[in-house]
């Protein structure tokens, strides 16, 4: 059996400065590993829908009526909902890489920032740990009525952002 241990290194925040106030100790593995290798970032649309291709469509417009685009790796995933028909889920992989830096680097901030995207006045609910976070729309799906708000497209039933320690 291996035992992990807490390696740490003495890393300077600011260059222009020699002090010792300047130094900050940091977990070995934050130096070698970035962000994105620790964390695993989805969201998920509910899409109803006849098809794949209609689905497909209605992420696009979706997509598009964010307040500002959010970059993303690779292409969206989209597969029937087992469990309802005329439901498609699409699952997408934000890519943040392109950021300077999240801080902190946990995953309620992860989130936090991807939920930033959909606009102000967006309702979630949010389950947050230390290493887990799940954020939905609509925050109440059960008491949903036709004439309740919608997000980005009158087919968008739901939305889930999870962000997840690797």
């Amino acid at each position: 059996m291996h035992e992990r241990h807490a390696v740490t290194a003495i890393v300077r925040d600011d260059h222009s400065r020699l002090g010792a106030d300047d130094l900050r100790e940091v977990e070995l593995n934050e130096l070698l590993v970035p962000g994105e290798a620790r964390w695993a970032l989805s969201v998920r649309f509910a899409i109803g829908a006849a098809s794949e291709a209609e689905a497909r469509a209605i992420l696009g417009q979706a997509l598009a009526r964010l307040d500002r685009e959010l970059p993303l790796q690779g292409e969206p995933t989209i597969t029937p909902l087992r469990l309802r028909d005329g439901i498609w889920v699409a699952t997408l992989t934000p890519d943040l890489t392109a950021l300077a830096s999240v801080e902190p680097d946990d995953a309620t901030n992860r989130c936090r920032y991807v939920s930033s995207h959909f606009g102000v006045g967006v309702g979630w609910m949010s389950r947050d740990t230390e290493r887990v976070a799940r954020w939905d729309w609509p925050p109440d799906i059960w008491s949903r009525s036709p004439g309740d708000d919608i997000l980005l497209h009158p087919a968008v039933q739901a939305v889930m952002i999870l962000c997840e320690a690797k």
